[in-house]
């Protein structure tokens, strides 16, 4: 199993979370567990769980817990939970 890992560079920000939802509501990709990552405001990432990200990562303090992260979601089959 793969962890979709969306974040947004210099880009608008509702991409994010459109891409979050494109997932979540393609019948195929629904199971594939999302990190979401951005270094924009946090409310961002809210929204992205709300969204349906499994987990968040806010750049650039939290890349230190990428790694850990990705294997979490992977391993995950519970709620979301936001960093």
């Amino acid at each position: 199993m793969a962890a979709l890992v969306a974040y947004t560079y210099k880009e608008k920000l509702p991409s994010l979370n459109l891409r979050v939802k494109y997932v979540r509501n393609t019948s195929n990709l629904q199971n594939i567990p999302i990190l979401a990552m951005s270094g924009y405001d946090k409310a961002y990432l809210a929204t992205a769980m709300m969204a349906g990200a499994n987990a968040t990562l806010h750049k650039p303090e939290d890349l230190e817990n990428l790694t850990t992260m990705v294997q979490s979601v992977i391993g995950s089959t519970t709620a979301p939970t936001i960093q």
